[in-house]
């Protein structure tokens, strides 16, 4: 087996033809595939296709090859081989109709068929070439005895890897590969010995040009601290987790830029270190009339009706275009949420009109955050976003600018357009955990649409369940939105984040992550291709057991209760005793019809793996139940309280040593630091201490 193939190792010069063994070594016979329009590709466990590469081949052909031949061998245990096409085109010619005939110094005399991957001379000579196809496209073609997998590659560099990407759809859409989620275990892979495909003709190129799904694996301040909690540390993480997720993003496509960006999401988080003590006026003024933005200064706010301040700004961003000739995109976007207050002082006051959305403000000046209604600070902001704008322009006419439609400046200007160099974030409170803030959202992302010349959604949706790893599933409300706002002005996504609780919440990133690369999917089709795939004879019961939590999920959106999605408790809590009986029998179900599936080892151990997600998500009920009525003022039994939560920390370190996709429990650790349980007995981040047992395993004498 020759090292190239099996083990890809990195920089391989592949301009060496592999060494093909007898039984693959072959020539073209042309009449055999017109009869029939039928690729063989592997025929009874043998290889009848080779794979070409160009001379120089792109990175997306190579991760393209890769992938091929890999999941082949995973099909089939036939590894086809691999070639240049500098030795091909040394004794070839092409058929009218296609046919590519190889002279007998290159192959003996059996049938065979080529695989293209990426562009060259030879798709060239077919007349099939990416001159026309746009970023991240893909063209998967046959011909009487090819089959071509091309991307335009880096001909679009702000999407290069379209190859890779037309390798992926054709092993999706004709071998019948899924990947679910991460791992070995959420990877279908049918088995076969014989491979044959049909007659393709597809180019397709993607509507959103940039997808993108942010991991919180780099999140490593906040999982840091949940990973201390549990006796780990951040290598374990990475371990666990971090590298076995990557190829989960790239098989799905995910990728593509709408712009060059800069460095910066946040963009004024250094100002207060550099500037407050020569200029403390630039920054937000509180109800006392102070200016100090110490208590947060990386989070500092600013005066946005400072005309010095803009003009500091805009030469500031003229250096950073200067210093990075390869960027053409700035941040303008204001410091994320704070402590400190936004600006009071008269001139910034003067920018909001009395017509604005009400929002509430707060104020920590006297110590204690008082929060006061007034209005939308978005026409304040646009304000100051078009300042800057029109100063850098007059140097950088065709520089871009992030901004955000965020938090007290989410609603739409009323009185203000938009610089037509302004790429609008929109946050908003597109969620699912509340109806109300949904439809309002939608409603502001047709007013910006209406402003912005260029609009991606940037929500924070996925954080929905985030803190606590429980079930939840709002697939149909997001495939409509989805396919909503990207016929309304949605050019780019930018979602934060997956957590990697792919057994409470992986059946949303699933259905996302196919969403963006194309917003027009029938959604039923996807997810009963999804169950059917993955479960085989139990799809039924695992499919209503999702189902149902989407259902039961809705009724409470319906409620339209306030709350932040950050600090949601788990869904299963609203839940009747009941209806978790009702979602665990489902599962229970599963099992027993799993038994007699041909793949039943495989289909158990992915049920089982669901199962994780619902015990965890169901201990977190209760255990917030009692929270709820703890913060209430009712009497609780904080023994029983702290046992919960000395099961719950258990079950944590069990997950993440034996099973770390199913839920992110550093995450979760993270979440829940602080005094979030001290209502129960539990101060801080550190667990409470294990309770003593009797000879059957019972709790005596918790310790506090």
């Amino acid at each position: 087996m020759n090292l190239f193939q099996k083990k890809y190792i990195i920089g391989l010069v592949i301009s060496i033809s592999l060494v093909f063994m007898s039984s693959c070594s072959v020539k073209i016979v042309s009449d055999n595939l017109s009869k029939s329009k039928e690729l063989t590709l592997v025929k009874d466990g043998k290889a009848k296709a080779v794979i070409v590469l160009a001379e120089k081949p792109s990175p997306a052909s190579l991760e393209g090859m890769k992938l091929l031949v890999d999941h082949i061998e995973m099909i089939s245990g036939t590894i086809l081989p691999v070639i240049n096409e500098q030795d091909l085109l040394k004794d070839i010619r092409i058929l009218d109709n296609g046919c590519i005939i190889a002279g007998a110094s290159i192959m003996d005399d059996s049938q065979h068929s080529f695989i293209l991957v990426g562009e060259s001379e030879i798709t060239k000579m077919l007349g099939i070439s990416t001159e026309n196809l746009g970023q991240g496209s893909i063209l998967i073609k046959t011909t009487e005895n090819s089959l071509t997998l091309i991307g335009p590659d880096d001909i679009t560099p702000l999407d290069p890897m379209g190859t890779q990407y037309a390798v992926t759809s054709f092993m999706e859409e004709y071998l019948g590969i899924r990947y679910l989620w991460p791992g070995d275990l959420g990877k279908v892979v049918p088995k076969a010995s014989t491979i044959k495909v049909p007659e393709i003709d597809i180019t397709y190129t993607p509507k959103i040009v940039q997808r993108g799904i942010r991991t919180n694996s780099t999140a490593e301040r906040q999982l840091k601290v949940g990973l201390e909690a549990l006796g780990f540390d951040i290598d374990d993480y990475r371990d666990k987790i971090t590298l076995r997720t990557d190829d989960w993003w790239q098989w799905h496509r995910l990728g593509g830029r709408m712009f060059v960006p800069s460095s910066e999401g946040h963009a004024f988080g250094r100002l207060w270190s550099i500037y407050s003590n020569d200029h403390p006026e630039w920054f937000a003024m509180d109800l006392s009339g102070s200016r100090d933005q110490s208590k947060n200064t990386q989070r500092s706010r600013l005066c946005k009706s400072n005309l010095e301040l803009i003009k500091t700004i805009a030469q500031l961003k003229i250096e950073e275009l200067n210093n990075n000739p390869t960027c053409n995109t700035v941040s303008l976007s204001p410091n994320d949420g704070s402590v400190n207050t936004f600006c009071m002082c008269d001139q910034c006051k003067a920018l909001d009109p009395n017509n604005a959305r009400k929002v509430m403000l707060w104020d920590n000046s006297t110590g204690n955050r008082v929060e006061f209604e007034y209005a939308s600070l978005t026409d304040r902001i646009v304000y100051f976003w078009n300042a800057i704008v029109e100063e850098v322009t007059k140097v950088h006419p065709n520089a871009l600018f992030t901004v955000d439609a965020y938090s007290v400046y989410s609603a739409p200007p009323v009185l203000r357009k938009l610089h037509p160099n302004l790429i609008v974030r929109f946050v908003g409170s597109i969620e699912y955990s509340n109806e109300e803030y949904r439809q309002t959202s939608l409603s502001d992302w047709d007013e910006w649409s209406k402003f912005a010349s260029r609009l991606y959604w940037r929500p924070n949706l996925l954080h929905d369940q985030g803190y606590t790893g429980s079930v939840t599933n709002y697939v149909h409300k997001l495939a409509e939105d989805f396919n909503y706002l990207s016929k309304h002005g949605m050019q780019g996504t930018d979602f934060d984040s997956i957590n990697n609780h792919w057994a409470t919440v992986g059946l949303n990133y699933y259905i996302l992550a196919k969403l963006m690369w194309n917003p027009d999917i029938n959604i039923d089709e996807v997810v009963d291709d999804y169950f059917r795939s993955g479960f085989g004879n139990a799809a039924k019961y695992v499919k209503q057991y999702f189902l149902r939590i989407e259902e039961l999920a809705e009724r409470e959106a319906a409620k339209c209760i306030p709350g932040s999605i950050l600090a949601n408790p788990p869904l299963v809590s609203h839940f009747t005793s009941e209806e978790i009986d009702e979602l665990g029998a489902m599962l229970n179900k599963a099992m027993e019809a799993a038994q007699s599936d041909s793949d039943s080892e495989t289909i158990i151990k992915r049920i089982k793996f669901v199962r994780i997600g619902y015990d965890f998500s169901v201990l977190q009920a209760e255990i917030y139940k009692l929270l709820a009525k703890a913060k209430a003022g009712e009497n609780v039994d904080l023994d029983n309280a702290k046992g919960l939560l000395a099961q719950k920390y258990e079950m944590m370190i069990d997950i993440f040593k034996n099973h770390p996709l199913a839920v992110n429990v550093a995450y979760v650790g993270y979440g829940e630091r602080g005094e979030r349980f001290s209502s129960l007995g539990w101060s801080g981040i550190e667990p409470p201490d294990m309770p003593e047992a009797d000879e059957q395993g019972r709790p005596i004498d918790p310790k506090p």
